[in-house]
């Protein structure tokens, strides 16, 4: 029954975050997931594998957290999930460049079955992917002690943040941050961690973070499982992120156990913004999800100078020439729940594209095709500690076809006004070739989400 009146609370809580946001200053949905950790690491699947969380900001300095975690041991075919929720008010003091906010919170951690191998199965079988079977831990542990199938542990800390901006040429800026969070979790668990970042923005609020931090757990939770998915994020990691409009990615290396695990953030705000629009240079982010294999990936496009626009009495076209990297990462054999081997792969292009843009029905369309080459990292990995990589050139024609940008409620308020966003289809033959004279042939279907805004 307790357990019952939990869930309820946190589906509760949940959504009623979503639907109030617009009556408060921000809010930001985040789902993270070892399949976003870009390969920087080889992904396990394994440890703190998925999570998904709200965070919302009220008007006054409160806020509320609610996060959801599934975490896996896969050599003993074992689970447990982990929630949190808290809440807390912001406090903020500023003299001069230097600002210090202090959060303050208290709320609950729930951990054993809470659900989420039901909720993970219905993702798989959406993307028909294999379903997953491992077994909870109750009533039994590694050192003996005893604990039901859910657990509820009373939480509170505090999170400080000092940091300071400095204005750099052309509407851009360099914001140092030092990053301090400590709680308990009674009597389970202690947790401090710190986090120097350093970020380059600009004032269209796109932006690059880097950081180096560490962080100490001191537990004994009875779920051993628990126990090891915290212990592969103790000691120093390094981050970095990308923000641009409502999207931002982040990713997270703890380089003493090699575990890394990568999260995609949307952030809505409830506040109208009156700034005026950015004038520019533009670029574009292109994230992109591969329809024939389970891959991920990043493109980075920049328009040249000479790009040029060409008038007809009929309609507005344009033509013009971008260039632009590009970084891809997943599964090379579309088996990612293989029991034996996996194949992991990242590969990193360069190129350009040729676009030729026009307006049917007020429609902005743009059509391309372009050329790009690089070098694509192989990883066959025996579900053990065997990993052995092999590297190839990559060639890659490719075509196809992008909305122009598009502005999502121009008037201000949930959207950056700043962002414009659109989809693109492209399709691509990839040529790989390595120590022998065969070359491997693939074809890429892609689907992605274009951001355009300004550096």
């Amino acid at each position: 029954m307790i357990f019952k009146r939990l869930f309820i609370l946190i589906i509760a809580c949940f959504f009623s975050n979503i639907l109030a946001a617009a009556g408060f200053e921000n809010l930001t949905i985040t789902t993270n997931n070892d399949l976003f950790n870009g390969e920087v690491s080889i992904n396990r699947d394994d440890y703190r594998t998925y999570g998904i969380g709200t965070s919302i900001e009220w008007t006054g300095g409160f806020f509320t957290d609610l996060f959801f975690y599934g975490l896996t041991d896969r050599k003993e075919n074992q689970r447990c999930d982990l929630g949190e929720i808290k809440t807390g008010l912001s406090l903020e003091f500023e003299q001069g460049p230097v600002t210090l906010v202090l959060k303050p919170f208290i709320g609950g951690s729930f951990y054993g079955n809470l659900g989420g191998q039901y909720a993970q199965n219905i993702v798989h079988r959406m993307f028909s992917l294999k379903e997953v079977s491992f077994d909870y831990l109750s009533d039994s542990s590694s050192t003996g002690s005893s604990f039901s199938d859910r657990n509820a542990e009373l939480l509170f800390g505090l999170d400080a943040i000092c940091g300071a901006a400095y204005s750099l040429r052309n509407s851009r800026s360099i914001s140092p941050e030092m990053h301090a969070h400590f709680s308990y979790s009674v009597p389970s668990a202690f947790k401090t961690e710190f986090l120097f970042n350093l970020s380059l923005s600009t004032d269209w609020d796109n932006s690059l973070d880097f950081g180096a931090g560490w962080s100490g757990i001191f537990s004994e939770y009875p779920d051993r499982v628990l126990e090891l998915s915290l212990s592969q994020e103790e000691g120093f990691y390094i981050s970095g992120g990308i923000s641009t409009g409502i999207l931002k990615y982040e990713n997270r290396l703890y380089p003493g156990s090699e575990y890394s695990s990568g999260s995609i953030s949307l952030a809505f705000s409830g506040v109208p913004d009156s700034r005026e629009r950015g004038k520019g240079k533009e670029f574009l982010l292109d994230y992109s999800l591969d329809f024939l294999y389970f891959l991920k990936g990043m493109r980075i496009l920049f328009p040249l100078d000479m790009t040029s626009t060409v008038f007809t009495s009929i309609e507005k076209t344009r033509l013009r020439i971008l260039v632009f990297a590009d970084y891809t990462y997943g599964d090379a054999v579309n088996d990612f729940q293989s029991t034996e081997y996996q194949i992991r792969f990242s590969q990193i292009l360069a190129g350009f594209d040729f676009g030729f843009g026009f307006f049917p029905s007020g429609i902005p369309l743009e059509f391309f095709a372009g050329f790009a080459a690089g070098c694509r990292n192989e990883k066959f990995w025996d579900l053990g500690e065997n990993v052995e990589s092999v590297y190839s050139p990559v060639f890659q024609p490719e075509a196809g076809l992008r909305t122009a940008a598009l502005t999502l409620f121009p008037e201000g308020g949930l959207f950056d006004p700043n962002t414009r966003y659109g989809l693109s289809l492209r399709y691509g033959v990839q040529f790989i070739t390595g120590n022998e004279i065969q070359v491997q042939m693939q074809h890429r279907f892609s689907l992605g989400l274009n951001l355009w805004s300004f550096f």
